[in-house]
Order: C-alpha cells, then structure tokens, then sequence
C-alpha cells in the first residue's frame, strides 16, 4: 500500500491537465497540413521554450500559443529533468 502511494505522488505532480512528463520531448510536427503558425513548444536541450511552426494538424501537447503559456505548463514538469 505504501509503495502504491508512494508511485502516485511521483505521477501526479509530473501531469498537468493533459500536458505530462511524457510530452517534454514531442516534437511540433508539421504533419501534412501547410499551414505556417508559428508555436512554442518546450525543448529539453536548452531546458526553455523556442519558438517553432506548425503546419495546422496532428498537434501534439508540446505546442502552446505563447512563451509563458509554455513555461508555465511544459516548463514545470519538464525543467527539473
């Protein structure tokens, strides 16, 4: 039982909404729609958000529409990795 919770409280704090650990290396990829928006998504080399484009379909949950948005989500949970 404690091991159960013990497990839990190192899942839980690593997801926010739907963004999770998991998410800190997806890439934005353009897929197959030509569209050129321009996103931020949180990138584990630099440990920030840099600003990329994305074509307009298949997103994945590293694609934000502004810098803090990014930060504030993708950079609480990826940072401390």
């Amino acid at each position: 039982m404690k091991l159960i919770f013990a497990l839990l409280s190192l899942i839980i704090p690593l997801t926010i909404g739907e963004f999770a650990l998991s998410d800190c290396i997806a890439p934005v990829d353009k897929g197959g729609c030509k569209d050129s928006i321009p996103v931020w998504k949180y990138d584990v080399f630099t440990r920030t958000c840099v600003k990329v484009y994305y074509g307009g379909c298949n997103a994945t949950n590293n694609n934000f529409r502004s810098f803090e948005e990014c930060i504030n989500v993708a950079g609480r949970i990826c940072r401390p990795f």
